[in-house]
């Protein structure tokens, strides 16, 4: 699963992998990724979206704890 985590997922998979013959937005897909980022946030989990890439990605801080701004990050 870490191996799968670390290559990121982009929005349009995500949405086809999680909705399939829905049609959903991405504003639908940032409401999810904000949610979970507030769940995952106290694990010391984060999500994060690579601009570079386009691509979501979780990680684990090594510390074990996540910034707050970087937990309420804005989608883009």
């Amino acid at each position: 699963l870490n191996s799968e985590l670390e290559r990121g997922y982009g929005r349009d998979e995500l949405l086809s992998h999680v909705w399939q013959e829905a049609h959903v937005g991405t504003k639908t897909l940032a409401v999810h990724i904000s949610n979970l980022r507030k769940k995952l946030c106290p694990l010391g989990i984060s999500i994060t979206f690579d601009q570079d890439n386009l691509k979501y990605k979780i990680r684990k801080t090594p510390s074990g704890v996540v910034a707050h701004a970087e937990v309420l990050g804005v989608d883009n």
